[in-house]
């Protein structure tokens, strides 16, 4: 289920793929990608 939140169709897209590509639902790549983004993300000190 897409977010709810202003994304792209593009990047939608992007998710669905990576979800297809490794056989896992909607949901859980959109978690799996946020947590990767989070995880490599700097924040300011």
């Amino acid at each position: 289920m897409r977010p709810n939140i202003n994304l792209s169709n593009e990047t939608h897209g992007a998710v669905k793929d990576y979800a297809e590509a490794n056989d896992v639902a909607l949901t859980e790549a959109y978690e799996t990608l946020l947590r990767v983004g989070l995880d490599n993300v700097e924040t300011p000190a």
